[in-house]
């Protein structure tokens, strides 16, 4: 299917990115966070009960008793933090035309966020809306244009002032 570069269609698809990527930094952000908090108790928690001496009597460590919650921390924190990491790069990458790739990894990859319980709800909507985005044709010719070292407000330009036919790969730039 062909597109107009000044069609309607093709420029409300292309500006859907940009929100997208803004919708990406601040789950990044979030996820980012949490994930930071998980590990940081993981961290944290042995330090902690290191100093408390456990009451006379009592066989085990407090350290024992607390293993599965350390554990539980650690994996749920782990995957957290990188994938808010891995969205927020992705995030800005994208909000410039550049690695759709990778947008639709940290899309699906940020669904680990569901380990976390916190971010769960944010997390899938925005892998259905960005993947939608993400993988629609018009949204690849500009992410295309962006490969070749158009900034992303030439490519918002390009699309908003010219009316030449843009098939799967054409520039609106024309032949280069």
């Amino acid at each position: 299917m062909g597109y107009s570069a000044g069609s309607r269609d093709y420029q409300w698809w292309v500006g859907q990115v940009r929100i997208v990527a803004i919708l990406s930094v601040i789950e990044g952000v979030l996820e980012f966070l949490m994930g930071l908090l998980y590990v940081s108790c993981a961290i944290m928690l042995p330090l902690l009960l290191q100093r408390a001496s456990p009451p006379p009597g009592a066989g085990n460590s407090p350290a024992v008793a607390f293993g599965p919650i350390i554990a539980m921390y650690s994996v749920m924190g782990v995957p957290v933090l990188l994938c808010g990491g891995l969205r927020l790069f992705a995030a800005i990458r994208n909000y410039q035309y550049r690695s759709r790739t990778l947008g639709i990894i940290s899309a699906v990859a940020g669904i680990a966020s569901l380990l976390s319980c916190y971010c769960a709800p944010t997390a899938i909507g925005l892998a259905i809306y960005a993947l939608i985005v993400l993988l629609h044709p018009a949204v690849k010719v500009a992410f295309e244009l962006g490969q070749q070292g158009h900034t992303a407000e030439q490519i918002r330009g390009a699309l908003y002032s010219y009316g030449a036919p843009v098939d799967s790969g054409q520039s609106p730039f024309g032949n280069q």
